[in-house]
C-alpha cells in the first residue's frame, strides 16, 4: 500500500459527498469520500493511501486527464515477473509502486529512468491518519 502526506487545499460538500483538493509535492490531487472525519478542513495533513493496482501508468501526459488524477514520475526499478510488473516510482514529494501487467510493461518498453505518468481515480484515494491533531 502507497502512503504519502498531502495537505487539503479545499473542499467541495454535496450533501455527503466530499470532493477535497490536496497538495502534495508540486503535484494537485482530488480525493473522493463518502465520509469525511470532522478533523479534516482547509490547511489539514493527511496522510493518504492508494493502493498500487489502482495506479494505471502511461508513458505520456493525458490532458485533459478524465481518470482525475496525473502524476509525474520516474520510474527507479521494474522488478518482472512472468504476469505482473512491480513498478517503483519516484515522484517529486514521495515513491510510489504501482503493479501494472507484465505484457502492458514490456510493450512501452517501461525501464529505470523513464519518465512516465501515474494515473488514478479520485475515489482510490484514503485518508490513514489526520497529521495535526
Amino acid at each position: 500500500m502507497n502512503q504519502f502526506i498531502a495537505t487539503v487545499t479545499r473542499i467541495d460538500r454535496l450533501e455527503s459527498l466530499n470532493l477535497i483538493t490536496l497538495h502534495s509535492g508540486d503535484e494537485t490531487l482530488e480525493m473522493l469520500t463518502l465520509e469525511l472525519d470532522d478533523r479534516i478542513a482547509a490547511g489539514s495533513r493527511l496522510a493518504l493511501t492508494l493502493k498500487a493496482t489502482n495506479i494505471i501508468l502511461s508513458p505520456t501526459s493525458l490532458d485533459p486527464v478524465g481518470s482525475g488524477n496525473q502524476i509525474r514520475c520516474t520510474v527507479r526499478e521494474c522488478e518482472y515477473g512472468e504476469i505482473l510488473c512491480a513498478v517503483k516510482l519516484e515522484t517529486l514529494s514521495s515513491v510510489l509502486e504501482a503493479i501494472v501487467t507484465a505484457r502492458y510493461a514490456r510493450s512501452v518498453g517501461l525501464q529505470s529512468g523513464d519518465v512516465c505518468y501515474a494515473h488514478f481515480n479520485p475515489a482510490a484515494l484514503g485518508v490513514s491518519e489526520v497529521l495535526d491533531d
